[in-house]
């Protein structure tokens, strides 16, 4: 059924008619006209399509005055009124809507999208299931391929501290003169000592912090591992001269993980020694039994004895 508003006031290109009980009165709140996009007031007069359900104002509406008045009039009656747009396009809906009834097109559509809606229903009534099923039961344990590529991480950045170090030689307490260039002359007097010739130095520097009781320690990069392991196999002569180098001590540059196997080994050396071990020592970071040389303890008459079994 149409709907007509109308106003008591006029409007620019409105006409004023007096205002009668219509379908259109029930609007208290302002519309707006779908084509000139004005403002259309409770009363004013209006029509509301019956099709698409817009408002068009009486100069959009293409209607007459008396052909308006005559609609009001009929307002309670079966009388439809259709825009401009609609009066359109209604045609072709029409026969869009005869098509799919003709053809079942209607009931096909409809009966797919009730299978697709219905498909993906019981797929997520599934889910839901198997998510309710995995939050009730116990945990499953952690993959540990994480922790082997942590851990192997850990030793690949292990190994190259350790490639960095391994021509680094530390000098424990000797005397920091604040001066690289006298650590310098004190080492080659080390060297002396020690009775190591024809090694190369590439550098010496000072790390670590230094406090009341200790001073810095000093680095020593030589110029390959042979030349350090040389002056590590003769370090034991620095604390037998007796001299100012007696409590200086030569050990090579360890990691933080080296340093504490170290630690925890000699902890356990002097433990074991407490309990009356002897013959231990410090081997690849574990305290290990040395291997005694029998000949060495072999009395003199034993040692005749074996040599002659041997000749015969």
């Amino acid at each position: 059924m149409a709907g007509i508003k109308q106003t008591q006031t006029n409007k620019t290109n409105k006409t004023n008619s007096s205002s009668q009980g219509n379908i259109g009165n029930n609007c208290k709140n302002d519309s707006e006209c779908m084509r000139c996009k004005d403002d259309i007031s409770p009363g004013e007069k209006a029509m509301l399509c019956d099709f698409c359900e817009c408002w068009n104002c009486f100069s959009c509406s293409g209607l007459s005055v008396k052909q308006y008045n005559a609609m009001k009039k009929l307002d309670n009656e079966c009388i439809m009124w259709f825009c401009d747009s609609c009066r359109t396009a209604i045609p072709g809906v029409k026969k869009v809507v005869k098509y799919m009834y003709d053809n079942d097109n209607w009931k096909s559509a409809t009966d797919e999208w009730k299978t697709v809606t219905d498909k993906r229903i019981h797929e997520l009534e599934a889910k839901v299931k198997q998510v309710e099923e995995t939050a009730s039961s116990p945990r499953p344990a952690l993959p540990t391929k994480v922790s082997n590529v942590e851990e192997h991480m850990v030793d690949v950045k292990e190994a190259i501290d350790i490639e960095k170090r391994k021509a680094n030689l530390i000098i424990r307490n000797l005397t920091d003169n604040h001066d690289l260039k006298k650590d310098t002359e004190l080492f080659a007097e080390m060297l002396q000592v020690m009775d190591v010739t024809d090694v190369s130095v590439e550098s010496i520097s000072r790390v670590g912090q230094e406090s009341d009781s200790r001073v810095k320690l000093v680095k020593i990069t030589m110029a390959s591992t042979t030349e350090k392991f040389r002056v590590l196999s003769n370090a034991r002569r620095l604390n037998k001269d007796g001299g100012k180098f007696k409590r200086v001590y030569v050990c090579p540059d360890l990691t933080w993980n080296q340093r504490e196997i170290d630690r925890k080994a000699r902890q356990e050396l002097r433990e074991r020694r407490l309990n009356g071990e002897d013959n231990l020592w410090i081997q690849k970071g574990k305290v290990v039994v040395k291997k005694v040389d029998v000949r060495t303890t072999m009395p003199a008459s034993v040692e005749a004895d074996d040599a002659a079994a041997k000749k015969e």
